[in-house]
């Protein structure tokens, strides 16, 4: 938690001052205005929301290192650093949240210019920005306005009454300033500066003295009470779940509920949560298992009831399916979208009348509910009230001008009154829009199909067929357009027809589907089931179930598109990675083998076939088959970090140095996977000079290992020291008989800093044991415990929690107590520390050698083994 705009002496809140890169986001700001202003070229951008309704308010900057100068080339068309600002509904962009069923989710945000404020405004309003800066007896007042407005009030106000009152124009087309001079009794004294319409609305106000967040009542933040773990609490489990479930991570938020009902077998909340689960991924029976669970435990289970509704309705069976819904309508829960559900259902039916009750109903008590509103329009078109219903989809259609269903409606309905002009404008708009994307269509027949209106689902297919085979520019052939269709013609029990649509599917473009809906796979599956030698379908239907996570249902398919299509080499790749993600990996293997005999040219066979063997531990066919591949495909920056990377693991780390050292990268953010290979590769080297006395030669690799050469489209971070091949260096060169350059290794351990001031999270690290190594080295002791008893503290949770405000996880916790414990004298605190950081990863060099160290020595040593 930093403090605004000053945290640890650094004005956090200026660009030039901050030299790593930060991300900030407001806590607890009252005020509706954030934004950004560039003080040299004297201007900005600001944003305006209610903040109880947009409370988040975001900076991201590069930082004014290295690490953030490479970014103005990569990003930048002007060669200048530049500042990120966002607005949001939550106060940062990590917090997610469900959104319910038919929720309309609305608010108002304003963006806008200003210029010539002379810096940073103090005050901002849909309005305008205003500035107020005191020099002295004079108060500068500027202001930029986002209208015109004649005869305003300009006021200007101190405790012992008011400094200036005039009538002023206000333009956008200009800034307003005025300097007042001020009173005695008004110097030092809070100022109040207004604006207001000529009718007394108000523009702007400013207090002088107003926190600059807002926020009178400000609270500093407390550290969060951990949840304590309890290995028998269900409801843990099913909150990880929650959270996994909110970031869309769907297999992740299976293991944790699955992990709740191991915990407590009927714990009801968890088996709804399955079973919404498997109702989105299409599997009903296994949905179904989870809910009826569910109202075993709790018979008032409102979601259960729900969510029971929808999959008795999806596996075909609606008697059951308007029982579970109706009990949710009698109970109040989830009224509004329960009879908007009933109300499909009796749409499908051919219930007019029941269809139209349902869907007022639920407008009534959603009037929000657009796509409710826009089924009761076409209700209504069906039983004949077309003015009604146009009232009602004109209405629908100006609030969301991009809503394909409603299009469509407004063109039934205007079709339907004889008003062929509207219609046509109504048809032209939506296929405007649908143009755009050709998956769009199939979202658009699904709406009608899901209500029974397959003639305009049949319609809007073979428009959208219709249009693609007759644009010149962008002529194509979309398979699912044509898969789509012969289903719903099969529906209608036309199965001639239905084949040769069928027919028409399997020959279209393949890169043009990219089916991902429930729907999809019973369209595909019945399309396969009438052209059983169709490869194409049996592709796409495994892509279709894989999007779902339906993985062994997925590999099955993929084996079929194989079997039919040896040649499509994407589908075999496919079949290659489910077999891995399986645990087949022998015969995923040889799924790559044969793809990449295919494609010799498609770089991305190779970089997953090389991850696939190293995770099998068979690293001599791993280099074998990338030092095989072509020169076209050992061009591409992603192979050559594969084949790096297995040259390391081949402890080929000169040719690792080489390959990398003569390609450029361009690395995204985040991203510095080529950089760090660089560094495994040249510790290597160092590593095998050390074994073999060759001291100078093991310094001059660790100095190495720590450079950052610009092919790598890394920059070195601000502050953020490498102690610990700083050290190993030191120590080499000193072996070598080179003591200055040793004592200048040794002094740079000690003297960079860990971490910038301004960097919130602690980059924890072997270089804390590290850095405390060279302080004690060059005579710094008391630095030195300090470092040591700060990670010594790490051993303990409450005192790490006291103390840390990022505090470590996982076993560099312990790595780092344990070598701190260690320093200190603690021997046996320090080797249980370091078992416990073995346990958590087995790896740790540092851990190991401390370790042995204890064990090996009576006096126990700080060294460590780098």
């Amino acid at each position: 938690m930093f403090a605004f705009p000053k945290e640890k002496g650094i004005d956090i809140g200026t660009f030039k001052d901050v030299p790593n890169f930060l991300s900030l986001f407001a806590r607890n700001s009252t005020r509706d205005y954030f934004g950004v202003y560039y003080e040299k070229s004297d201007w900005g951008i600001v944003h305006v929301a209610d903040h109880r309704e947009l409370p988040g308010k975001k900076t991201w900057t590069w930082g004014t290192d290295d690490n953030g100068d490479i970014w103005v080339d990569k990003l930048t068309d002007g060669g200048l650093q530049y500042v990120e600002f966002q607005g949001g509904r939550f106060e940062t962009q990590m917090e997610h949240q469900f959104i319910e069923p038919h929720r309309i989710e609305h608010f108002t945000e304003h963006w806008f210019p200003v210029d010539n404020l002379g810096g940073e405004w103090n005050e901002a309003t849909h309005d305008g920005a205003l500035r107020v800066k005191i020099e002295g007896r004079r108060a500068i007042v500027t202001a930029n306005v986002n209208s015109r407005f004649s005869d305003a009030e300009f006021k200007v106000e101190a405790a012992s009454g008011t400094i200036k009152s005039e009538r002023i124009k206000l333009d956008p087309a200009q800034s307003f300033s005025a300097t007042i001079e001020l009173p005695a009794s008004a110097v030092g004294q809070p100022l109040t500066v207004s604006f207001k319409t000529k009718e007394g609305r108000e523009l702007i106000k400013y207090r002088t003295d107003t926190p600059i967040d807002g926020n009178r009542h400000f609270k500093p933040a407390t550290r969060p009470v951990p949840d304590p773990r309890n290995p028998n609490s269900a409801e843990q489990s099913y909150v990880e779940g929650l959270a996994f479930d909110k970031k869309s991570k769907e297999r992740e938020a299976r293991v944790a509920y699955e992990e709740a009902l191991k915990r407590d077998p009927g714990f009801a909340p968890a088996h709804i949560a399955l079973g919404l689960s498997y109702y989105r991924s299409g599997e009903y029976d296994k949905a179904e298992t989870h809910l009826v669970h569910a109202l075993r435990r709790n018979k008032d289970a409102g979601d259960a009831y729900y969510y029971l509704g929808l999959v008795k309705r999806a596996q075909g069976n609606n008697v059951e399916a308007i029982e579970n819904l109706t009990w949710t309508v009698r109970s109040g829960h989830r009224e509004s979208v329960s009879r908007y559900v009933l109300g499909e259902i009796a749409l499908a039916e051919g219930q007019t009348n029941a269809a139209a009750e349902n869907f007022s109903q639920s407008v009534l008590l959603n009037p929000r509910d657009l796509k409710a509103r826009t089924m009761l329009a076409l209700t209504e078109r069906l039983g004949g009230r077309l003015e009604s219903a146009k009232a009602r989809i004109d209405a629908v259609a100006s609030e969301v001008p991009i809503d394909y269903l409603a299009r469509s409606e407004q063109y039934q309905i205007n079709k339907a009154l004889g008003h062929e002009s509207q219609a046509q404008a109504a048809w032209s708009e939506l296929w405007r829009l649908l143009s755009r994307e050709p998956d769009s269509v199939l979202e658009l027949a699904f709406d009608y199909a899901n209500v029974g209106r397959r003639a305009e689902a049949r319609a809007v297919l073979e428009e959208a067929i219709r249009q693609e085979q007759n644009s010149v520019a962008t002529k194509r052939n979309s398979p699912m357009l044509h898969y789509t269709l012969g289903y719903l013609i099969g529906l209608d029990g036309d199965d001639s027809r239905a084949r040769s649509e069928y027919q028409k599917g399997s020959t279209g473009d393949t890169t043009l589907v990219f089916p991902h809906r429930v729907e999809e796979i019973a369209v595909l599956r019945k399309a396969f089931a009438a052209n059983p030698s169709d490869g194409r379908a049996a592709y796409y239907l495994g892509n279709a179930l894989a999007s779902k996570s339906r993985e062994h249902e997925a590999l099955a398919a993929w084996r079929d598109a194989v079997r039919l299509d040896p040649a499509n080499n994407i589908a075999r790749r496919n079949l290659g990675r489910a077999l891995w993600v399986t645990n087949k990996k022998d015969e995923a293997a040889l799924q790559y083998e044969q793809a990449i005999a295919t494609a010799r040219d498609d770089f991305r066979l190779y970089v997953e076939f090389g991850s696939l063997l190293a995770e099998m531990g068979a690293n001599d066919r791993r280099v074998k088959a990338l030092e095989s591949a072509p020169a076209i495909t050992r061009s591409h920056s992603q192979f050559i970090q594969a084949l790096a990377a297995a040259y390391v693991d081949a402890r080929r780390y000169s040719d690792a140095v080489t390959l990398l050292a003569n390609n450029t990268f361009t690395s995204g953010e985040g991203e510095d996977a080529a950089l760090s290979l660089y560094r495994k590769a040249h510790l290597g080297l160092a590593r095998n000079y050390q074994q073999a006395g060759d001291h100078l030669k093991a310094a001059e690799e660790f100095a190495a290992s720590i450079e950052y050469p610009r092919n790598f489209g890394v920059g070195r971070p601000a502050m953020q020291s490498q102690a610990r091949e700083y050290v190993s260096a030191a120590r080499e060169f000193a072996l070598a008989g080179k003591t200055e350059e040793a004592k200048l290794w040794w002094n740079r351990a000690a003297d960079e800093e860990l971490n910038p001031p301004t960097q919130p999270e602690e980059p924890w690290s072997e270089h804390y044991f590290y850095k405390a190594l060279a302080l004690d080295h060059v005579g710094r002791k008391a630095e030195a415990r300090k470092l040591y008893e700060r990670l010594a503290r790490l051993n303990d949770e409450q005192q790490m929690l006291d103390t840390e405000p990022w505090p470590p996880s996982g076993a560099i916790r312990f790595v780092l107590a344990g070598a701190a414990l260690k320093a200190l004298g603690r021997r046996p605190e320090a080797q249980i520390a370091l078992e416990r950081a073995l346990k958590l990863d087995p790896q740790s060099e540092l851990a190991r050698s401390q370790l042995a160290e204890l064990k090996g020595s009576p006096r126990g040593n700080t060294g460590g083994t780098p």
